[in-house]
């Protein structure tokens, strides 16, 4: 498909009508974020005389399939169109160029409301549905292992053997570190056995001020599904619902009749919790190594300790 054909067909989801002619917009570094995928700003000139600017990003399968997905069930994430979702190889989408990012403050409780309603939405229209997207991945108990181990504690089992400096201050913490993974590991394997919790989950929602949920004109808007699984619905809550604000998804599961004593489901999130801290891992290392040491120390306490303050 040819850009023209790509722009064309995200431009008629938009009813924006047909355009003259596409170029190269100008993109901030900052906007190509940390995943190494391949993301460009179109400008398109359309017929009727008006210009819009759209994203074409480079994506797998998965990520091209979740979007598309998406955005036939009007959710909240950006409108994409891809007439390719079959071949399992990188491959051009193209998105809503949701401009640039509005942060909030952490605490800001009526937009925490807003996230919850946004994503529970996600999860509840997408709950026990795996036969119905076979382009998603399962997460099972060799997915859970690969998060506790691959992509996190054996960045530190490298650094601690490269550097004497580091292992004199981290090494310590190993012990600890592995038992909290298996723990992890385990409990996660066993959630995954409750298909009421299993949906498509984004998996690398970050935190509050973080840059994979925008807000536009006060809407909230889930970008970048890269990391997308069929897993337990908790793993999105860590990093943005704290122990004391998880009632406020929990309020939207039971809005849309959704069965579960609030002390299972928090029990539940809190041993979630554990999630960012190992998917973050490796980049708060990456941190520490150009000097921000209180970035790796609150990783590693979310492993030890849960995300629940």
């Amino acid at each position: 498909m040819t850009e023209y054909d790509l722009a064309q067909g995200l431009a008629d989801l938009m009813h924006w009508g047909k355009i003259e002619s596409v170029e190269n917009a100008e993109m901030a570094d900052s906007e190509q974020g940390y995943s190494g995928a391949k993301i460009l700003r179109k400008r398109l000139i359309l017929q009727n005389g008006t210009e819009r600017t759209i994203i074409f990003k480079r994506t797998d399968l998965k990520e091209r399939c979740a979007m598309v997905h998406l955005t036939r069930q009007k959710q909240c994430s950006p409108v994409s169109f891809s007439n390719d979702t079959v071949s399992d190889t990188q491959e051009w989408i193209a998105m809503e160029d949701l401009g640039l990012q509005k942060h909030h403050d952490p605490t800001d409780i009526k937009w925490l409301s807003k996230v919850a309603h946004s994503l529970s939405k996600v999860h509840i229209k997408n709950l026990d549905k795996g036969h119905e997207m076979s382009w998603l991945p399962t997460a099972d108990e060799s997915y859970w292992n690969t998060v506790t181990s691959t992509l996190s504690l054996s960045h530190m089992e490298k650094e601690i053997a490269d550097n004497n400096n580091f292992a004199a201050h981290f090494e310590k913490y190993m012990p600890k570190l592995y038992a909290k993974a298996k723990l992890f590991a385990g409990e996660m394997t066993e959630l995954c056995r409750e298909s009421g919790c299993m949906t498509l989950t984004h998996g690398d929602l970050q935190t509050p001020d973080g840059s994979h949920i925008y807000d536009c004109g006060g809407e909230p808007r889930i970008i970048d599904f890269g990391f997308c699984r069929y897993a337990p619905f908790y793993i999105d809550l860590a990093g943005w619902f704290s122990e004391k604000n998880l009632v406020l998804y929990y309020y939207e599961l039971q809005k849309s009749g959704y069965e579960l004593r609030y002390s299972d489901f928090k029990e539940r999130a809190i041993s979630a919790s554990r999630y960012n801290g190992f998917i973050y891992l490796y980049p708060s290392l990456m941190a520490y190594k150009r000097g921000d040491t209180a970035k790796l120390l609150q990783t590693l306490s979310i492993i030890l300790h849960g995300n629940t303050k």
